[in-house]
This record gives C-alpha cells, structure tokens and sequence, in this order.
C-alpha cells in the first residue's frame, strides 16, 4: 500500500487486508491499495460486477465506480485483467491475481516516488487528487506494456528470421510462426482494442467517482501510445508474412527434393524386382528342359551354364530396362518441361 500525505509518498507492505486498515489509520493520507489475491472471485463478490465474464467494463455505484481493465505483460501470451476501485473517499483499491516482474502495477510502484515528484514539481505543490493521479498513471503504464509486449513479438520474430537463415528446420520455424501470429491476430489484438474502447469511455467521463479533468492531456499521449501499438502490431504482421512466405518456400523445396528421393527409390526397387526375376526363373524352369541337368557341355558343367545364361539375361534385361527409361520416361518429362516453359514464357 501506498500513502500520500500532500507532501510525501509512504510505502508499506502489509501481509493482509486487516494490517493494511491498521496502517493506514495511523497515517492520515491518501491511500493506494494493491491486493494481489489467489482467489479473487472472493474479493470481488463485495462489488457489483458486469454479468458477461472476461469483458471489460466501468461499473457505477451509489459509493464507488468499478473498473475491470484488459491488459497484458510480454512474459505472458495471455489477457490479464486489473480490477480498480475508486470510493467516494480518496481511496483506489488495485485488485489482481498475478504479480509479475514487470507490469504496470510494479511499474506503477517502482517509480511511484518519482512520478508524484514530477507531478508536483518537485514537490513544492501538492497533488490535486492522488487517487485520480494513480489511476491515470496505471493506464500510462498498461500502455507502455502493450509497447513491450509488442517489441518482445518483434524480438522473437527477428529470432525466427535468424533460424531460417542458418538452414533451421522449416517446420520449426513454421510452428513458431503460427505461435506469433496466433498471439498477435488473437490475444494482442482483441486486448489492445478493448483497452482503447475503455480508455476512450474514460475520456468522455465514464465513472463518476473519477474526476480527470487535469489529466486529459495524458490521456491523450495513452491513446497516442496504443495508437503505435496498434501501427506496430500491423507492421509485424506484413513482416510475418514475408518470412512465413520463405519458410513456405523452403517447405515447398522440401518436398521437391523428397519427392526426387522417393521417385528414385521406387524406380531402384522396380529395376531390382524385375531383374531378380531374371535369374529366380531360370533357376526354376531350367530343370524342366530337356537337357541332363547333371551332365557336360563344351566342358561346363550345366549348372555353369545355368548361372551364365542367368547372368546374360539379367544384363540384358538392365539394358533394356534403361534404355526403356532413357528414351521413353525421361524424354517424355524432359518434353514436358519445355513445352511448360514455353508456356510460361508466351504468357
């Protein structure tokens, strides 16, 4: 929690809710509230909530103004949401399931010291409300992690491009590719326009509790900010699609040279079934000729002459084979192909 006495900012890290009312009746101020909950759904049953879930929404009640705002962190590849409470008191209560290294309530709270100094140059004017202060500067910090997130796509792209450059597996690079584009196209940007949708609401006064009148400005350069997000998000796409188009190509390459593989295999295969015809045929009929199969002939014996005439027909066969296969099959593709290209080329 954080408490704001018009002069200074006080940071204190109570363990529950119950310490954190102790603390802050000892010190008048302003109070920032940031509750990191395991269960949250037990938290926020004291508040009217929107009935559509994982919607973001501005909720106004008699006493307080409720917010759910969409957002997301670069180490996380899912929408993360931020509840705010502002009471009618000067009171803001952050509700959260998650605390991340970076985020933008740790943003928030890194340099909440140095945000409110610049807000009151310096220190020498007090804040006109912290409540309203925080809350704007949580929606600056939502926005610059949208920026991160995006720049972190960026980084995990340019990984990719390096991959394919030294001769990666393309179906890697493929799988990575559709990981990126599915988080840019899905989470990133249905997250970024919800987000703009709700801080546009805000700058046309939406929650009642709110009064940010002095912070229109800022507001300004958060649309400014999602805006180059947005740009961004689109530019990283076109540059995903010119590296998914080389992984295509490499893919297509793939099957091409497989493809010659197993065209050359099958033909090895077929010229060896029909060879080992050959000889198995020989050896089969050649007892049933008519000839002494265990007898002489020009002073061989005949089962000399058995592997010979195996021998010659099985070259003779080979030669046929390829000549079969020199004149008939590869003219025919060969033809083919140039009458393709002469196609190509009339066009």
């Amino acid at each position: 929690m954080v408490v704001y006495d018009k002069k200074t900012t006080r940071t204190f890290e109570p363990a529950d809710i119950e310490e954190a009312a102790s603390v802050e009746k000892k010190y008048e101020g302003e109070v920032w509230l940031d509750i990191v909950a395991k269960h949250i759904d037990e938290i926020l049953g004291r508040y009217t909530l929107c009935k559509e879930p994982n919607d973001h929404y501005i909720i106004d009640e008699e006493d307080r103004t409720v917010f759910q705002i969409p957002f997301l962190v670069r180490s996380s590849m899912d929408t993360q949401y931020l509840y705010i409470i502002c009471d009618s008191s000067n009171r803001i209560t952050t509700i959260r399931q998650i605390a991340w290294e970076r985020g933008p309530v740790e943003s928030t709270l890194r340099f909440i010291g140095d945000l409110v100094d610049e807000e009151t140059d310096d220190g020498k004017m007090p804040l006109h409300n912290f409540r309203d202060f925080i809350f704007t500067a949580l929606l600056g910090a939502c926005s610059d992690e949208f920026i991160a997130t995006i720049n972190a796509s960026r980084k995990k792209v340019n990984k990719i491009y390096e991959s394919i450059i030294h001769n990666t597996d393309p179906m890697e690079a493929q799988s990575q590719i559709y990981q990126v584009h599915s988080f840019l196209s899905e989470t990133f940007g249905t997250t970024i326009f919800l987000f703009r949708e709700f801080v546009s609401l805000v700058r046309k006064g939406s929650g009642k509790h709110l009064k940010l009148s002095l912070y229109q400005t800022y507001l300004e350069k958060i649309m400014n900010d999602i805006t180059q997000a947005i740009e961004m998000r689109d530019s990283l796409e076109n540059t995903l699609d010119l590296i998914s188009n080389t992984v295509r190509a490499s893919l297509s390459d793939m099957n091409i040279a497989n493809t010659e593989r197993l065209n050359r295999a099958v033909e090895i295969l077929t010229r060896l079934s029909v060879l080992l015809m050959i000889p198995n045929s020989v050896f089969t009929f050649w007892p049933t000729l008519p000839v002494d199969s265990h007898g002489t002939y020009l002073g061989l014996h005949s089962a000399v002459w058995e592997i010979i005439l195996a021998v010659l027909l099985t070259i003779v066969g080979q030669i046929l084979i390829s000549y079969y296969y020199k004149h008939s099959f590869i003219m025919d593709v060969l033809k083919a192909g140039v009458e393709k290209k002469r196609t190509y080329k009339g066009r």
